[in-house]
């Protein structure tokens, strides 16, 4: 990953908002290639003001990255998964499992679950 990659962060609760604080203070990527959707905005300002692109809608931010990660609760994973196809999905909601995104009809390059 450098500077450059394009990230989307989808779900900004404490897993994905600690990896979008994680990413933004380490420096390894410019807040202007970060993406973060969640659909309370107040949990977006912090991120907006930073200069990271904020946004409601999950397509509108994964049509943007080359790398998605995905911090929802497993039994919301259903109803975000309904994107364009993926360069790199990182799950991070427990119980996923790689066939189980597959299955959702999204043609992925790689798929990491964690």
């Amino acid at each position: 990953m450098t500077q450059q990659t394009k990230i989307a962060i989808i779900g900004v609760g404490a897993m994905g908002g600690s990896i979008a604080k994680g990413l933004l203070r380490s420096g390894n990527i410019s807040p202007t290639n970060l993406w973060l959707a969640n659909p309370h905005k107040e949990k977006l300002a912090s991120f907006q003001q930073q200069g990271a692109h904020v946004v409601t809608d999950n397509c509108e931010a994964v049509a943007q990255a080359e790398v998605i990660i995905l911090c929802v609760k497993p039994w919301l994973a259903d109803q975000v998964l309904e994107f364009r196809d993926a360069g790199i999905l990182v799950g991070t909601a427990v119980g996923i499992v790689a066939e189980g995104i597959i299955e959702h009809g999204n043609l992925l390059v790689q798929v990491h679950v964690v």
